[in-house]
This record gives structure tokens, C-alpha cells and sequence, in this order.
């Protein structure tokens, strides 16, 4: 059925724009089962939006999928906000599920008072599900996930391109799930205060999850920023060699497979240099790397320990001993 107004979309259903239309309020609530197809126009909303709410929030309980028939590919098919309204493109909360087959989520800023995490779409316990090579969420703003930000629930990428987002592409809480596969490209996302690339923000003990699909995208499609030392995991339980398909956004780092593990390596291009620093408890000497580049993989540089001679004391010097643990020669030039 194609529409001009929101409001003729009574119930569950298939419908597709036939001009660009507007939100009149801060955010619009599909019904359960809704399918709307952008058919190349721009659905814009005239108001700023709040925390729990974008252009388009899908609520608990709802399935809403999102196409463009017409449109993809070709920058038509738009989700966005009004020039200088601040929010989010798409709020999924909790028990709700969001399937992107089409159209672009961008124009949205979500870097002002509440929100500032979440500028293209914001996962709260949902489940948000793209696919489709032509889908992108590019060019949106926030504090953290420019792109997409994964606070909870699940982010399935199985194609599309996540692209030109200011503070960072995807950011993974570490209470989400962040699954890739078939063609899957994060490229091209900087970081909010410096501008450095930040793609796939893994937060803590989050990691990515490579879907049963696996990956068929060209290599260095998925760059990845986590603020750990080096070997750091990126992703598990990876039986197959993907590593080529990532990209460390910080260089001093390459993505190598290991195990059934994707970690963060230390560039063979960058050097470590010890800068060992000695802590003395009672009669143990301790040696700890205290270089901050993030590149050490072995910190603790060992210990000794002097003891005492144990035969009787009869007035002459007895020669001590001293007993090393753990790789304290690493500790000398």
C-alpha cells in the first residue's frame, strides 16, 4: 500500500512511501509487523528526540523491517532527523527486533545533553539485524557509537556498510553480542575527540562473534579498536583463518589468528623496549616492564629472593644465596 502520511499505516502489513515524509513528533512506533519501504524518499523527523526514543522505535514485543526498493545504493531512502534537531535514527529497546533489508540510517547527531551515545541506531536489549550489500548507516554523530551502539541485546551484520560515523562506527558494551558475517564493511569511522580511526569499539570483554555464514567480504573490511594490551581478543571460537578480513585502526597492531582466537598482535614494524622499574619486599626483589606503549606481553620481568646461610653462625661471614623465579634474566640488557 503506498503512503504519504505515517498515519495510514494502520496494522501490520506491507507499505511504501510515495514522497518524502515527515515525523511530527520526536519519535514514530511501528505496530507489530509492520514492513516499510522507503522507495527511494526521506523519512525525517522535525524534533530532537530523547534517550529512550530515535526517528523510528521499535518497542517490545514488535518486529519492524525496513527496506528500500526502490533507492538503495543510490542515496535515496533515508532515515534521518532535521537539520539541527539532535537524536538518534532508530531506538530498538528491549524484546524488540529491527531487520534493515534496505535504505540508509544518516544525518543523525546524538552528541548533545541526553542522548550522546547511539547517533544511527541504538540496540537496548533488542535485537537489530542487517542485511542486504546496499544497506549502510553512514554519516551519523555521537559521543560513542556513531554508527551503531550495541549497549545490550544483539547486533547481527550479516552485509551492508557501516561508514563516515563520528565516534565510532560500532561500540560493543560488553553486555551485548556483536555477530558478523557473509560481507559485513566497517571502514571509514573516526574517533570523536581526535579524529583517529575507531570502526569496532570492543568495550572491555566484548568480542565479535563470526556467524555460521562466515565471511566472504574483500580483506581489511572490519577495522578494530580495543584499549587493552597487546593480544588482546578480538573474537572466539574461530576455527577458520578470518583474520585477514580485520584491521587493527591502531598500527602498532595486527589482527592474527591463534588457536580458535582473533587477537590484537604487535606490529612485526614496531619495536618494545623494556623500561624495567624494582620493587623490594622484605628480601624479594620484584622487576616490572613499566612501558606504557601497550606492547609488552610480558610485564613481569621476575624476581629474587637472598637467603641467609643456613650453617651455625661461628663469627665469620657466611655467603648468602639468591634464588631467582620466573624470567628474571629478561630483567638485564
Amino acid at each position: 500500500q503506498g503512503i504519504t502520511s505515517l498515519s495510514s499505516i494502520s496494522g501490520a502489513g506491507y507499505y511504501y512511501l510515495t514522497k518524502n515524509v515527515k515525523v511530527y513528533a520526536k519519535k514514530w512506533e511501528p505496530k507489530n509487523g509492520v514492513v516499510l519501504d522507503l522507495n527511494g524518499y526521506t523519512l525525517s523527523s522535525i524534533y530532537s528526540g530523547d534517550f529512550n526514543n530515535g526517528v523510528i522505535t521499535i518497542g517490545k514485543g514488535v518486529t519492524f523491517t525496513l527496506t528500500d526498493c526502490n533507492g538503495s545504493g543510490n542515496g535515496k531512502g533515508i532515515v534521518t532527523r532535521d537539520s539541527g534537531q539532535n537524536g538518534r535514527g532508530v531506538y530498538v529497546a528491549g524484546g524488540g527486533v529491527f531487520y534493515m533489508y534496505g535504505g540508509t540510517i544518516s544525518g543523525n547527531s546524538a552528541k548533545v545533553g541526553d542522548p550522546v551515545y547511539g547517533g544511527g541506531v541504538y540496540v537496548s536489549g533488542g535485537t537489530f539485524t542487517m542485511n542486504g550489500k546496499t544497506t549502510s548507516v553512514s554519516n551519523n554523530t555521537a559521543t560513542n557509537g556513531g554508527g551503531v551502539y550495541a549497549a545490550s541485546g544483539k547486533f547481527n551484520m550479516n552485509d551492508g556498510a557501516i561508514s563516515g560515523n563520528t565516534g565510532n562506527g560500532v561500540f560493543v558494551h560488553d553486555h551485548a553480542t556483536f555477530t558478523v558475517s557473509k560481507t559485513p564493511t566497517v571502514t571509514g569511522n573516526t574517533n570523536t575527540k581526535n579524529g583517529t580511526a575507531s570502526n569496532v569499539y570492543l568495550m572491555g570483554s566484548a568480542y565479535i562473534t563470526i556467524g555460521k555464514d562466515g565471511l566472504n567480504c574483500v580483506d581489511g573490511s572490519i577495522g578494530v579498536t580495543k584499549t587493552t594490551r597487546v593480544r588482546s581478543v578480538i573474537a572466539e571460537n574461530v576455527s577458520t583463518d578470518y583474520s585477514g578480513k580485520f584491521s587493527s585502526d591502531d598500527k602498532q597492531y595486527v589482527v592474527k589468528h591463534e588457536g580458535n582466537q582473533l587477537v590484537l598482535a604487535a606490529s612485526s614494524a614496531v619495536t618494545h623496549t623494556h623500561i624495567w622499574t624494582y620493587t623490594a619486599n622484605n628480601a624479594t626483589i620484584t622487576a616490572i616492564c613499566a612501558n606504557t606503549d601497550n606492547l609488552c606481553n610480558a610485564t613481569n620481568g621476575g624476581s629474587v629472593t637472598i637467603k641467609a646461610s643456613t650453617t651455625t653462625h661461628d663469627g665469620t661471614e657466611k655467603p648468602a644465596t639468591v634464588e631467582k623465579s620466573g624470567n628474571w634474566q629478561s630483567a638485564f640488557p
